[in-house]
């Protein structure tokens, strides 16, 4: 399979250089390329023979905290995992209403999720942006200057855990149209090892206990309930939240 024209031209440009371009990776869906000697990017026809192992590369993959995507229709192109800044706050409001309308049907209020504005959490995103420091932050997944999706991390605020020691993901969302592309776990390892060069030896997250696709992905990636769990009434109808655990190497 030949990526589409033009894709390791971004890729290159995205790197700084031309002479970047590795010759060997893994992409963030799992599409495994390698470099012809005119210097284009091909896919491989046969991922198990190089090391593939449940979706899975075994090769390494972009430096520099960029990934690269196949450019197939309704892929994100290049992407990008940094952290937010200031002008990032509006996009930031996007994604996170329009996962909650999509994520959320069926699970919440419909009348709820329809009456959800961006605009009314532009604010809120734009002082977690401000307050970002060592310990806590917000990182997104650019692709070429359009957010696709964000987490956001800290000191766990529990009262049962030692923030000193217990780090905590407060939100990670993906535009509708980012799902199943691998740029979830993408950003959460980068919140997971952020919060571990900040000292922290466990993480914590809360997850609505009827999101069995939130949970499927949270246990995917070595999170394990608690047992802990908590009522939340402020939607209209009493919702309840589980709390799942990892360590942090």
């Amino acid at each position: 399979m030949q990526f589409e024209p033009g894709y390791a031209d971004s890729l290159a440009d995205t790197l700084g250089r031309s002479g970047a371009v590795p010759a060997r990776g893994c992409c963030a869906a799992g599409q495994c390329y390698r470099a012809g000697a005119n210097g284009a990017l091909q896919g491989l026809a046969d991922p198990g023979a190089h090391g593939h192992d449940q979706g899975r590369c075994a090769w390494p993959a972009w430096p520099g905290g960029v990934a690269a995507c196949p450019g197939e229709p309704g892929k994100m192109g290049v992407m990008d995992i940094r952290p937010a800044r200031m002008q990032d706050a509006p996009e930031i409001a996007v994604v996170h209403v329009r996962s909650w309308q999509a994520a959320y049907r069926g699970l919440l209020p419909q009348a709820y999720l329809d009456g959800l504005d961006p605009a009314q959490r532009t604010g809120r995103w734009e002082q977690a942006v401000s307050a970002a420091d060592s310990h806590g932050g917000t990182v997104v997944a650019d692709a070429g200057g359009r957010l696709s999706g964000f987490v956001s991390y800290g000191p766990a605020r529990d009262d049962d855990a030692d923030s000193r020691r217990a780090g905590e993901i407060y939100a990670i969302y993906l535009a509708p149209a980012a799902w199943d592309q691998g740029i979830g776990r993408q950003l959460m390892a980068a919140a997971l090892g952020r919060l571990g060069e900040a000292g922290f030896n466990q993480a914590l997250l809360w997850v609505l206990d009827s999101n069995a696709r939130a949970r499927r992905f949270y246990e995917a990636g070595g999170w394990i309930a608690d047992g802990a769990a908590k009522r939340d009434d402020s939607f209209g109808v009493p919702m309840t939240e589980v709390r799942y655990r990892r360590s942090l190497p």
